[in-house]
Parts: structure tokens; sequence; C-alpha cells
């Protein structure tokens, strides 16, 4: 993909040679040749990296904040809240220290240990709850501790850590989740027993119940869905109020188990009988419950499941494999399931509860910034948004659509790809900004309802950007086409570029906080570069492996806007390691010093002439007229590519009339014939006169008997 920027800028260290030469190649208007700007878009600032961002409404004002996790000096973490202030963005307090550095015994507990933010939901409002898990356990202990949980109170002008529970035996996953219905939030953690990945093996459960401003002390259940799988949050799926949760158990085959709450906070177990691929609790009819399923051998399946009971017969069923479920959105009023499908890629829209598609009968294809980024390691986001909606409706973000929009009942608006990165949900007044999770690349995302307690990772750039709503939801320019101008290369041929082995220069000019992903030494680990304050980064693109002079190889840079939006630029690199082709000669204007050299060049090539640069066409050909003498003369003909290879050859002229090229041995066979006749024609001619006896010119007769 190259256009109307690809200019060749090493004409900066040619200027002396390219002084009054002909014109560089045409532009040719194929992408976009500036990532556009984003009006009102930030990254927040001070550089730490982040480790977890989510949107929380702290104060109760109605605006939620964004709440982010960030990385410290020797291996600290810092807690900050970003309000929508007056003035824009600002901190709302000083952060408060979440985990202490290596300054001494007690805090080398916390180093390298699960740390992470939980967002949940107690009497109508939004909490925050710090998930520690230092490592305490003397050498004997027979069990690790600890489990730290702990609220996030604001206090004047700073961040207060409140204990909400006691210390406990530590877990391996922990989630927000209203198991009853009354719109409060229980935990629910599990700790696997061992041996793990076994389906015999128990999970131990804990149900920790909020009362007034703490936790009290957690029901312990053992359940019986094998050991070493993560469950996630079903939702609604019987009817009875409150949400369940769900194993698909990779111990016991993929079969689903659905975990609901029983007496005294206790929990109850039930074995599907399925094998299945992913599981979402639906609504059927009126305040009728169900599960959507996705199996190995049906396909996409809408059944109801009762509790107490089996589940019952399909209502609908559809064959569909490789496929995701996202989530239930209202368009037009009527519920529908969001399927996304990888093979053929689309998201398919299907009514509740019979599959017909009737509000949206065709798949939605992925937006061709997503399509472009498809098969590799910075993929486009697929999944909720958190949150939701701007009333906290379902919403979800795909490939590079909204659904739904947030304007009339349409299926879905456009936003950006959101590659290398996840939103974190709508913030500020109005909801109008969303916050965004930039460099979330090969590292687990950290949902805010809960999940896995593992130590945390950092992304390659990890930081969080805020733009408007109405900017995110603009669609890339040119289907996301970037073609910068470039130092270093050559254009070989449409879309093939000649380097030398040190590569060449990208120049982005791009929308501050852009991150720009370049391929790294591993293929699923990109490198990563921040466009600076002012916009403008040159970006050093390495040869990739494999490139030599016969064989090109591909090479990709994918530039990621603030508000998620993805310009990719692909070019198809060749190795230049010699000096450009050149041909030439001379040729005399009869009776003139004027001697015409003409010949053909790379196109690329600056061409001088006797040390004067002269004109190339498209095709490489050019010619000009040097002044010479009725002598042979050699000139000096001169090819040099923008990286810097050059190559010389000497052409011999002769002004007036070239007489080294006339056909000598006729000329000379002419020229003697000529003579010839000449002197033929000087040579004097004798005549026979008549002659009479006496005359002395006549032989007489001698006597011999006469005396002479």
């Amino acid at each position: 993909m190259l256009g109307p920027m690809l200019t060749l800028t090493l004409a900066t260290s040619l200027a002396v040679l390219v002084a009054g030469g002909g014109p560089l190649l045409p532009p040719r208007p194929l992408a976009v040749v500036r990532v556009p700007d984003e009006p009102g878009a930030i990254v927040l600032p001070n550089g730490a990296p982040t480790l977890q961002a989510l949107a929380a409404d702290l104060d109760a004002d109605g605006a939620p904040e964004v709440v982010r996790l960030v990385g410290g000096d020797n291996g600290a973490a810092w807690i900050e809240a970003w309000a929508d202030g007056a003035d824009g963005w600002r901190l709302m307090t000083a952060p408060a220290l979440a985990v202490p550095g290596r300054a001494g015994q007690a805090e080398l507990a916390f180093v390298g240990r699960p740390v992470r933010l939980l967002l949940r939901r107690a009497d109508g409002q939004d909490r925050v709850t710090l998930v520690r898990q230092p490592d305490f356990a003397e050498p004997d202990d027979p069990e690790e501790c600890c489990l730290l949980l702990d609220d996030l109170i604001l206090a004047g002008n700073s961040i207060r850590l409140a204990p909400v529970a006691d210390p406990g035996p530590v877990a391996d996953t922990v989630h927000a989740i209203d198991l009853d219905g009354d719109g409060t939030d229980e935990l629910l953690v599990t700790y696997f027993l061992s041996p793990l990945n076994d389906a015999s093996s128990l999970t131990e459960a804990r149900v920790f119940r909020w009362a007034e401003d703490h936790f009290a002390e957690p029901t312990v259940t053992r359940l019986p869905v094998g050991s070493g799988s993560t469950p996630f949050i079903l939702g609604d799926s019987d009817g009875i109020p409150g949400d369940e949760a769900g194993f698909i158990s990779s111990s016991a085959l993929d079969a689903l188990f659905r975990i609901s709450l029983g007496p005294g906070d206790t929990l109850i177990t039930e074995d599907s009988g399925l094998i299945v691929d992913d599981a979402l609790a639906v609504p059927l009819s009126g305040t009728r419950r169900g599960v959507a399923l996705l199996t190995p051998r049906l396909g996409l399946v809408v059944l109801p499941w009762a509790r107490g009971d089996p589940p019952g017969v399909a209502i609908a069923a559809q064959p569909m494999q490789r496929a995701r479920l996202i989530g239930v959105v209202e368009i037009g009023g009527n519920p529908q399931l969001l399927v996304h499908r990888t093979d053929p890629d689309g998201l398919h829209v299907r009514d509740l509860p019979d599959l017909v598609p009737t509000v949206v009968t065709e798949p939605i294809r992925s937006s061709q910034a997503a399509a472009t980024l498809r098969n590799g390691p910075l993929v486009p986001y697929i999944g909720p948004l958190p949150g939701g909606g701007l009333h906290g409706e379902f919403a979800a973000i795909i490939d590079g659509r909204l659904l739904p929009a947030p304007v009339l009942n349409d299926p879905s608006a456009p936003a950006g790809a959101f590659a290398g990165g996840r939103p974190v949900g709508l913030v500020g007044r109005d909801r109008a900004w969303l916050a965004t999770l930039q460099g979330a690349i090969g590292v687990p995302v950290l949902e805010p309802a809960g999940g896995r307690l593992d130590p945390l990772n950092i992304g390659p750039g990890s930081a969080v950007a805020i733009a408007p709503l109405d900017v995110v939801t603009t669609p890339e320019g040119n289907g996301g086409a970037y073609d910068p101008a470039i130092q270093g290369g050559i254009l070989l041929a449409d879309g093939v570029i000649g380097v030398n082995s040190e590569g060449f220069v990208a120049e982005v000019r791009a929308p501050p906080g852009s991150h720009v992903y370049l391929p790294g030494q591993q293929p699923e680990t990109p490198e990563v570069v921040v466009v600076d304050e002012d916009g403008a980064l040159d970006v050093a693109v390495a040869l990739p492996g494999g490139v030599t002079a016969d064989a090109a190889a591909p090479v990709m840079m994918t530039v990621v806007t603030p508000a998620g939006h993805a310009y990719t630029s692909s070019w198809s690199l060749l190795l230049v390691d010699g000096p450009p082709d050149i041909r030439a000669q001379a040729e005399t204007t009869f009776g003139s010093t004027q001697v015409i050299v003409a010949g053909r060049a790379a196109p690329y090539a600056v061409v001088a002439v006797g040390g004067t640069v002269v004109a190339v066409d498209e095709e490489g050909r050019f010619s000009t007229s040097v002044d010479l003498p009725p002598w042979p003369t050699a000139v000096t003909v001169t090819a040099r590519d923008p990286l810097g290879n050059e190559a010389d050859l000497l052409v011999s002229g002769v002004g007036i009339v070239d007489y080294r090229g006339l056909p000598w041995l006729p000329i000379a066979l002419v020229i003697l014939g000529g003579i010839a006749v000449a002197l033929f024609v000087r040579v004097p001619k004798t005549r026979s006169a008549t002659r009479s006896v006496g005359d002395d010119a006549i032989l007489e007769e001698i006597d011999p008997a006469e005396p002479p």
C-alpha cells in the first residue's frame, strides 16, 4: 500500500546531487497519508504503565470516573482516580499505595503476587475493591496466606484503603456476582483442590455476603465440578431472582455445570449432562429464562433449564461452529442474541428464542480496518462494552462495530477496531466519553467483575486513553489504510519497496499518544512506540527475516489512536544491495559540437551526465547534450539511488562528426579507386606517327660488307 507520501525522502542527504535534476515519481493517491486528528482525545499522563483500569462512579454523582492501577518503582503499584471536571480530566485525589515495593521483608511478600481491582454493586452504588494476595505464610503452614480485601474510600484529598474482610486463605478466582438478586453483589471465591485438572477433584467455593460496611464470614461449599477450571458469570438462566455462575470443566470433558445460591448461602451444583464450548443465560418469553449454548454436536442451541431439572428440549437450533456467544441486546424493542463466528467471519444477530433473524437478516461484517488485522497478533476487540451503553444497557464492540447504535434502533454503528487494546467503559458527565486500555497485547485482560487471581503482567506501552464517544464512533478514513512518508526506501513496483540491510524509516504523523506497533522478534509480541505530544514520530522499520535481493518479504505497521482507530501500512520489501542498472551511448549531431548522451537507468535513480543531473522519466529513460571537441572524449554517466548505491559508466563522444563510426573499409576502397582514376587521367598518352624512308626513326637494313 503505497501512495502520495512515498517521497523517498533521502533527498535531504542528496540535495547537492539532485539540485537542478528531474522530478521524482508522480504521487498516487491510494491511502490516508496522515492519521486524522481526534479532537478532545487524551492519554492520561505520568508515564507509568497501567496494570488495570475500570470505570466506576466512586463519588456517586452519576458521572463514572476512571480508576486505574499503575506500576511504580521497585515493584510498587498505585491507585489513581480520574474525574471529568470543568477544566477537563484531572486526578481526583493523590494516588494511593496499593502494593509496596521491595523496601523491606514485609513488602517482599507482595512482590510478584496477585493484585487486581474488582468492581461491584452494594446498596445501589459502585464500589471498587482492591484484591491482594501476598505471601505471609510460614514454610510449615498448612495453608498459604492471605487473601486481602480493601475498599477504595474517597477521603478529602486522598484515597483510603478500608479493610472489608478479615485476611483469609488464598484463592484462585474471585467474582462479584448478585447471586440472590437483591441488587448487592456477593463475592464468589474459588480454590482448586489437588490434584488439579482431575474430574474427581473438588473445587472449594466461598460466598462472601455484604453486611452494611463489610463482608461477613464466608460460607464454604465444595463443588463437584472437577478442579482447575475458572468459573464465569452465566446470568439468570432459571427465572429465579439472582444470577448463576457456570463451569465448563476441562477436567470433565467440557461438561457444563450451573452453580446457584441455596439455603444458608450454600451453593447448589447442577450438571447439565451437555458438552459445550460456550454458554449464556438468555430470555425466552415473558419472564421465562433459559440458556444459549454452543455445542460441538448441535451447534447453536436455545433451551429452557429450570432449577432442579435437567435441561429441556431445544426450542431452536442452528448449525454453527467456531463461534462465540457475546450477549443479548435490544434492537427495535426485541431481544437479539449476538454470536460472533470466525469461519466464515461475521456477527450473527438472532431473534430469541427461535433464532430466526428478522431484524438483522445478514451477518454484520467487520470493518475494513478490523479485517486487515484479522490474522495478525494485533487483533481487533470482540466483546462486551464494560458497564453497558449510554443508559447502562448491554452493548458490545465487535470488529469495529458498536451494537446497538447509540441513536435510534440501528443494529450497529461504526467504531474503532481497538487493536491492541480494549474498552474500559463509558465515563464522565453524561457518559459521553469512552476510556480505553491501550497496549493490552499478550497479557490476560482483567475483567471488572473478576476472574483469575494471577500475578499481573504489563502490556507494551500500556496506558489509558479517553476520547469523546462521537469521535470513537467515527470510522477510520479509507478503511484504515495508512501510507506515511518513508526515508531510505525505493519504489520498485506497486507495493514493493527496495531497502538496504538497515531497513527504512516511516514518518508517522498521528494524534499524540497513538501507539505504533511493529513486528517484534516473536510473531505474537509486536514492538510498540508511542507518538510524542507534537504528533510526529520517525519509526525505524527493520528488515524482516527471509528478505533477499530475489525474494520479497511483507512487513506491517499499525497505528492505534487514543480513540481506538487502527490505521495499517503494509509493504513488501526487497533487498537492494548493489548499484542501480545503467546504460548509455553518445550520438554526434553532424556539424555541431553538441553530442547527445542518452540511455536508461533504474527509474528511482538520480542520473548525472558529466556531473550535471538530468531528468529521468517513469521508465528510467534520460537524454541530454554535452559540448565535446572533435576528437574522442570520455563522459562520465553516474546513477545513484536513494540508498547510496552508485554506478559509473564512461561514454566516449566526438564533436562535429563522429568519424569513429564510419565504414572505413568501403571508404578506403572508394578513396583508393579515386586516386587510381586520378593518376590514370594525369599520365601523358603516346600516339603512332607515319614514317618515311630516310626518316631516322625508320630502321634500315645494314649491309655487313660495308664498313661502318
